[in-house]
Parts: structure tokens; C-alpha cells; sequence
């Protein structure tokens, strides 16, 4: 395939799909072999659109101009994004490009240097790859030479004698900011710090001060290692795609675990900074969560409470900014992060623009086209599902009656109703408003009600709810007939629900007769479902729906769990999915991600290690002395494993004491250390029955000082010296003998053993 083909062949698959990186870093590579200059740029145009905040990219095509285009032109590209990633290569590269344009003209342009150096340490100076940049700061500010023209550039606010006193303040600051960042930098630039105190006149004052600074400084770089294994886990390589988009969602996924992972840990404050320091430093990631994940709208509105609650935040108005900025950002839109900035507009007591905010929720969710000629919620407005564009309704019903009143509330319905699409939920929040206004009356929710049965009669959700206000108001008889409406125009399989409620009316409600009635009814119709359920199954639910009341079940609380396994369910009452094959299939097909993005997530392999290495104290085997102490929780791992299990009613055959599987397990120790006890435990137990063999091969000593051979009594100090071995330290090879007659832990040793080779890279 010709290089013109082959880009045109790569075009069409990031045109076929944007989310592939792989298509687009080879179009990018194709396009630059064939030196292609226009070519390059529009192909980095049309990435950059359509991912604004992927840093590194923004990087490469800067740098790319800084070739082809000149400095200039570079200087254009990174205007349009730096405030937008707040990513330390990026700046750095920034960085650099303004020393070598200014550089040129001597000390005319050192002050725009420094100017660039102050403003990017204040963007992102507490960043765990800041070090960088600070030491190249410090390098820059003890340049110039005393008296020289660099010198009093940079300084020259000073008097000339007293120049190189401002850059010993100057240096210091910088210091003394920098040691207290935790990141790999750290022992680097406490070394710089300390050589440039005692390098003063004053050596005495130099050593106060590095002994003042040292304990603060040993206390950020004892978070150094840990912070930068938790920031080199976020997604700095992979274009930010929404969720169910990616290519790599096992990637993906973690990518974004780790990215709150990192914000909590920020937020935690492990290192007790002073309230300015840490609103910066929480600031800047949530700032670079967004950045790397800006279609995830929980980190949005993460970053919205955390200014709001004033906890060093910026208070509501920088709330609003995040959220106006998050609802903008590339990516499908987001109702959440609407309603959100429609309730912060509407907290500062700006009515005008919450409702802005509402009206563009439901934009294009009026008449269909069809209808009043107006365009669809395709062609405008946010493009809201059916479910979305209804809970866009209901929550603009809510804030009209809220703030300002119930006819606008009802002038807004009026307009909802137009829309073909709007679910049963708007009806039945509509009736709860006039319902909470009317005082007592019942007319006005009643006609509401009734109205949305014209749309919503075979919905059972709408049903119920119908069914839960007339049954407040008393009315048994309106109940009956609601129900007999509903089940016929039901389908089959979604008419349980119906069934269950009415069951329930009449065990409450009923006499004994049309209770039967009911019950006899309800068992033909369920009959009929394919498949039906257990009759055993049957039988408890009838139970429960007949004599239990208001969540009380008619069962001892020790059986309750057993009643809810009959029915299918679990403790917490939630019916237990079966296993499908979506939950146990490969996502990625099996297929590693290319380049650096793979070692920054890490595989299976490296999961399985960090499980290993996270293991829980709570895991080892419990000593006398806590033998009393309460049930331990499960492992993660084990806690998943138990939660797929089939229901008890779908097994057939033997089942075993689940109570002696969960103690032998919990008896045993995961974690690292754990396991090397039962390693070496294996050892020792390998090394007495080896003796055991060798002993009986020679058969048991006749007398004293004979030793059993093959041939009878042999003298001792005659019989045949032991083969010669290799120490055996605890490990493993996988030849020995005999696991199946250790003791204990030991026999489940070269399980772990397994487990831990295949978790080694």
C-alpha cells in the first residue's frame, strides 16, 4: 500500500471511530514520513478538536511547529491549551521555548523568562513532576555573574550593592518551596538547598536554618515515593474518551480508579499542609483529573463540592466556573453537570440563569417535528435519551414550583406534555406537586393521574405509583379497579409486579375470599411465564407478600437470610443476577495496549502482585487471644467470587457446609509474609519426609549402633553416604513429593507458589 493510500486508509478509521489512538498516532507518523507539513497540521487539528485537553499531543504538535513553522507559531499553539492542561511536560517544553527566544536578546528578555518561571511554579508548582522546573529555576536565578548586566535585569529593583542579597532571598524562597513537595526530585533539591545555606557567609546562620527546614523536609520525602507511585498510575499517554468508548475499557477503567484514588489521597492532606498550601495542591489535581478525564462528570462535580464547602475551595462562584467549564467540555453533554449549575445559579439567588439552565435541558423535548413543526431532540438541545429528557422535565417541574410557583410549574407541564417521548415519571411528579399544594384535596393530582394512564397504562412503575396514593388515601375500592385496568393491558412477563401489589391490597385490605381469589388468579398468570419460577420459590413469596408487613418478614431474623435464598435473592435483598458472559469475557480481546500506556496501568500480572502486596493484616490466622474477636471480612477477590454464586434453589445435588469452607479459608494468610511462612512450612515438611524415605529405604536399625540397609544390619559409618543436594532455602522447584500429606497450610503452599510466579513479570 502506497504512503498516500495508507494515510487515506487511516483517515477513515479515525473518521470510523475517534476513540482509536492507535489510528491516529499512525496517521500522525504516516503523515510526517511523507513530510507532509499542511497535511500534519490538519490531521493535529482534527485530534485536538476533538480531545482539547490531551497535553501531550498539544506538546508534540507545538514542538512540531517550533520545526516547520517557527517559533511564532509554536507560541500560538501553546496559548490555546496550557490553561486548559495543567500537565508539568508540557510547561516545561513552554518553558523552554520562551528561554530560547528571549535568551537571544540578553538581559533584555531574562525578565520574561523569570516571569514564565513565577507563573507556571504558581499554576503547577505543587505538582509531584514539578522538581523539574524548580531546579531549573534555581539554575536560572544563579546564572548571572555579580555586577553583570544578566544580574541587575533580573534584579534591578535592588540597589546595585544590595542585587545579590534580593537573589539570595529569591533562591531561598524557591527553595524552600520546592523541598516540600514530595516527588523524585526531593533528595536533589534538599541537596542544592543545604550546599547553598552553608555556602553563605554566615555558616552558623546557614545551619540553623537547614536544621529548621530538615524535619519538614524529611517529612515530604517520606510521602515522595508513594505519591509518585500514585500519580505515574493516571493517563498522561491515552486520548480522554467518555465512558463506553474506549477501546480498552479494563484500561480505562483503571486509569480512572486511579485518578480518584489520587484526588482522595490529595485530599487526605498526609503530609498536614497549611490550608493555603493544600487548596492549591487539591486544586491542581482535580484540575489535572478533569483534564485527563473531562467526560466523567463525578470528577466535575467533585471539584464543584470541594469549592463550594469552602474548605479552601474557592467558594460558589468558583464552583459555578467548574461546572459551566465541565458542561462545555468535549464529549457526550451531561444532565447532571446542567442541574448542578442550574442549583448554583439558583443558591446565589440568580433565578434568570438557573432557569436558562433548565431551558437548556430541555431544549428540542417539545412537539416532534411531526406535530408543531419544531426539530426534534436529535437536532437540538443536548440530545437526551427518552429517560434523560424525562428527568430533564421533572426536575424544571421542581424548580418552578420551587422558586417560583406551582402555575409556573404547571405551565411547564403543559409544555412537557407536548412531547411525544415523555415518560410516566413527569405524570406522576406533576400529581405529587399539586398534591403537596393542595391541602388534602385530591382532584387535581386524581386528573393527572388518570391523564398519564392514556399514555403509561401498561407501565407497572406508574401503576404502583397510582396504586401507593390511592391506598394512602384509603380508597380500596378506585385500588381494585386501578389493577384490573392495568393487568390486562400489561404484557405478561412485566406484570409480577402488578400481581405481587395486588396480592398485597387484598392480604391488607381484602377479605379472605377475594384473597383467594387473588392468589389463585396470580398463580395461573405467573404459571404461564417461560420460564416460571421455582413452585418451592412460589410458595415463600405468596408467603411473605401474604403475612408480611411493611418490610417484616414472617420468619425468625436468623432464617430471613434462608427465606431470601429461596426466593433468589440476597441478604441485602436484591435478586442475584446469573452469571453472563459479558462478565467473564476479556474486554480488551485479549490484547495489550501499545506503548507506554501498558506499563503506566500495568497488567493482570501487576494487578495480581499490588493484590498481593495490599493484603489485609485482618487475613492472617487468628492467635488464642483473638478468638473471640468478631467475623473478619473477606478478601476483595473472595468477596466476588461468593457474590456470583448461583441462588441455593438453582442446585442440584449435594451441597457443602459453607460455614467449614469460609473457616478454612479465612484460617489461611494472603498476604505476602503469609505466604512465605507456608513456603518455608512446606520446605521443612519436604525435608522430614525426604529423611522418612531415605530412612525406610534402608529399613529400621537392628541394634545399636547398626543402621537398616537393603541387605540386612549395617554397621554404623558404613552404610551408603546421602546423595548430594542443593540447600534447599524454602523454595520450590515443583519436583518434591508428598504435598499431599503436609499439615495445615503447608498443603496449600504450591498453590501459592503458582500464584506467585505467575504474578512475577
Amino acid at each position: 500500500m502506497g504512503g498516500s493510500d495508507r494515510a487515506t486508509s487511516l483517515r477513515a478509521r479515525v473518521q470510523a471511530d475517534p476513540y482509536d489512538q492507535d489510528a491516529w498516532d499512525d496517521l500522525l507518523d504516516e503523515l510526517k514520513t511523507q513530510k507532509d507539513v499542511t497535511a500534519v497540521r490538519e490531521a493535529y487539528e482534527a485530534l485536538l478538536a476533538e480531545f482539547p485537553t490531551a497535553a501531550l499531543y498539544w506538546k508534540d504538535f507545538a514542538e512540531f511547529e517550533v520545526g516547520h513553522g517557527g517559533n511564532n507559531a509554536a507560541k500560538v499553539v501553546y496559548s490555546r491549551c496550557l490553561l486548559q492542561c495543567p500537565n508539568t511536560d508540557l510547561w516545561r517544553s513552554y518553558l523552554q521555548l520562551v528561554r530560547r527566544v528571549n535568551e537571544k536578546r540578553g538581559a533584555a528578555g531574562l525578565g520574561e523568562v523569570r516571569q514564565a518561571f513565577e507563573y507556571t511554579l504558581d499554576r503547577l508548582g505543587q505538582d509531584v513532576g514539578s522538581g523539574a522546573i524548580w531546579q531549573d529555576y534555581v539554575a536560572f536565578l544563579q546564572a548571572p555573574r555579580l555586577g553583570s548586566p544578566e544580574l541587575a535585569a533580573l534584579f534591578g529593583g535592588a540597589d546595585a550593592s544590595q542585587e545579590d542579597s534580593a537573589r539570595m532571598v529569591a533562591l531561598r524562597r524557591a527553595f524552600q518551596k520546592a523541598i516540600l513537595v514530595p516527588g523524585p526530585a526531593s533528595d536533589a533539591l534538599w541537596a542544592a538547598y543545604e550546599a547553598f545555606e552553608l555556602a553563605g557567609a554566615n555558616k552558623a546562620l546557614g545551619r540553623r536554618a537547614v536544621d529548621e527546614w530538615r524535619p519538614r523536609w524529611q517529612a515530604a520525602r517520606a510521602l515522595s515515593t508513594q505519591r509518585a507511585t500514585l500519580a505515574g498510575r493516571l493517563a498522561h499517554h491515552a486520548l480522554p474518551a467518555p465512558p463506553g468508548r474506549s477501546r480498552r475499557p479494563r484500561v480505562a477503567a483503571a486509569a480512572l480508579a486511579a485518578a480518584r484514588e489520587w484526588l482522595a489521597w490529595e485530599a487526605s492532606n498526609p503530609q498536614a499542609l497549611d490550608p493555603v498550601t493544600l487548596a492549591a495542591r487539591v486544586g491542581l489535581a482535580h484540575d489535572q483529573a478533569l483534564a485527563l478525564h473531562p467526560a466523567h462528570p463525578d470528577l466535575a462535580l467533585a471539584y464543584a463540592a470541594w469549592h463550594a464547602r469552602g474548605s479552601g475551595g474557592g467558594g460558589e462562584a468558583a464552583a459555578l466556573a467548574v461546572l459551566d467549564a465541565a458542561r462545555r467540555a468535549a464529549g457526550p453533554p451531561s444532565l447532571a453537570l446542567h442541574l448542578a449549575a442550574a442549583e448554583a445559579h439558583e443558591r446565589r439567588g440568580a433565578l434568570n440563569d438557573a432557569r436558562a439552565v433548565h431551558e437548556e435541558t430541555v431544549a428540542g423535548l417539545g412537539p416532534d417535528a411531526a406535530g408543531a413543526g419544531e426539530s426534534d431532540n436529535n437536532t437540538k438541545g443536548l440530545g437526551l435519551d427518552q429517560a434523560q429528557g424525562t428527568l430533564a422535565w421533572v426536575q424544571y417541574l421542581r424548580f418552578c414550583a420551587r422558586a417560583e410557583s406551582l402555575t409556573a410549574a404547571r405551565k411547564a407541564f403543559l409544555r412537557a406534555r407536548r412531547w411525544e417521548g415523555l415518560g410516566w415519571q413527569a405524570f406522576a411528579a406533576s400529581a405529587d406537586l399539586e398534591w403537596a399544594a393542595a391541602g388534602g384535596v385530591d382532584t387535581v393530582p386524581r386528573k393527572i393521574l388518570e391523564l398519564g394512564l392514556e399514555r403509561h397504562l401498561s407501565e407497572p412503575g406508574y401503576v404502583l405509583h397510582y396504586l401507593a396514593f390511592l391506598r394512602g388515601l384509603g380508597d380500596v375500592a378506585n385500588a381494585r379497579a386501578l389493577l384490573e385496568r392495568a393487568l390486562p393491558a400489561t404484557p405478561a412477563e412485566r406484570g409480577r409486579p402488578l400481581w405481587d401489589a395486588y396480592l398485597a391490597l387484598e392480604a391488607e385490605a381484602g377479605t379472605l375470599g377475594t384473597l383467594r381469589g387473588v392468589e389463585e388468579r396470580r398463580r395461573v398468570a405467573l404459571a404461564a411465564l417461560d420460564p416460571p419460577r421455582p413452585a418451592s420459590a412460589e410458595a415463600v413469596a405468596e408467603a411473605g407478600l401474604k403475612y408480611g408487613a411493611l418490610g417484616l418478614l414472617p420468619v425468625h431474623p436468623d432464617a430471613a437470610a434462608s427465606w431470601r435464598a429461596a426466593l433468589g435473592e440476597r441478604d441485602g435483598g436484591d435478586a442475584a443476577p446469573a452469571p453472563s458472559d459479558a462478565d467473564s469475557s476479556d474486554e480488551d480481546g485479549g490484547v495489550p495496549p501499545r506503548g507506554p500506556r501498558h506499563g503506566a496501568f500495568g497488567g493482570e500480572s501487576a494487578a495480581r502482585t499490588r493484590g498481593h502486596d495490599r493484603a489485609s493484616p485482618a487475613l492472617r490466622p487468628a492467635s488464642p487471644s483473638r478468638a473471640t474477636e468478631g467475623p473478619r471480612s473477606l478478601p476483595r477477590e473472595l468477596q466476588a467470587f461468593i457474590r456470583d454464586l448461583p441462588p441455593a434453589h438453582a442446585l442440584d445435588g449435594p451441597t457443602p457446609d459453607v460455614d467449614q469452607v469460609l473457616s478454612v479459608i479465612m484460617a489461611n494468610d494472603y498476604s505476602p509474609a503469609g505466604i512465605d511462612a507456608h513456603e518455608f512450612a512446606a520446605a521443612r515438611e519436604r525435608r522430614r519426609q525426604r529423611a522418612q524415605r531415605e530412612a525406610e529405604a534402608y529399613g529400621n536399625p537392628a541394634a545399636p549402633g547398626f543402621a537398616a540397609g537393603p541387605g540386612g544390619a549395617v554397621p554404623a559409618g558404613m552404610q551408603p553416604p546421602a546423595p548430594k543436594r542443593k540447600p534447599d532455602y524454602g523454595s520450590d522447584s515443583g519436583e518434591e513429593e508428598g504435598y499431599g500429606h503436609m499439615a495445615g497450610g503447608a498443603a496449600g503452599a504450591d498453590v501459592y507458589r503458582m500464584r506467585r510466579k505467575m504474578a512475577r513479570p
